[in-house]
């Protein structure tokens, strides 16, 4: 079942190289899209298939620091794609799922520019924080501590800090 959305941009400059790795698909990170320019206007297209907008409500903490690292991931590869995290915007909202999942593989981000043109850091901290914002103390603490290593460039320390307990909770909820 094909499924499509579609967003309008207004005054936005997308380079022609980013263009043309977004619309054929290069980048497996994001959904397949189409870009139409009609002056200063874009009219983005995407086609989701079989994915749906994940519910984040669904997941367990596991899932959603899984979903961080997933996430983190991507952002490499996107990279190595010439698609740097400042030029697209990193929400809930713009993540599709098969089913719920978050393994790499199943989720793919929509591309809507960010005109603010943050960096990664900023914006996976922030994303952390919507994901942890009505959990408990404990899982809190985890995610200041993983941001502390985010902001200050250690992304090896903030893996481990979500690895190590994404671990740690799978265990508990299997004892």
């Amino acid at each position: 079942m094909r499924k499509s959305l579609k967003q309008t941009v207004v005054d936005c400059k997308l380079p022609m190289y980013m263009r043309d790795i977004l619309c054929n698909g290069y980048c497996p990170s994001f959904l397949n899209m189409t870009i139409v320019s009609d002056g200063g206007r874009l009219s983005l297209y995407y086609e989701t298939g079989a994915r749906t907008k994940l519910n984040i409500g669904r997941l367990s903490s596991a899932d959603k620091m899984e979903l961080i690292l997933t996430i983190m991931t991507m952002n490499f590869e996107n990279e190595e794609w010439l698609i740097s995290a400042k030029f697209y915007l990193l929400e809930p909202e713009l993540i599709y799922s098969l089913g719920d999942r978050v393994e790499h593989g199943t989720i793919k981000l929509l591309y809507y520019p960010d005109i603010m043109e943050r960096s990664f850091d900023i914006k996976i901290c922030s994303f952390a924080d919507k994901l942890f914002k009505e959990s408990c103390t404990d899982e809190k603490q985890i995610i200041e501590q993983f941001k502390r290593y985010v902001l200050e460039g250690d992304n090896y320390m903030a893996r481990r800090v979500l690895e190590k307990n994404i671990d740690r909770l799978k265990l508990a909820k299997v004892v």
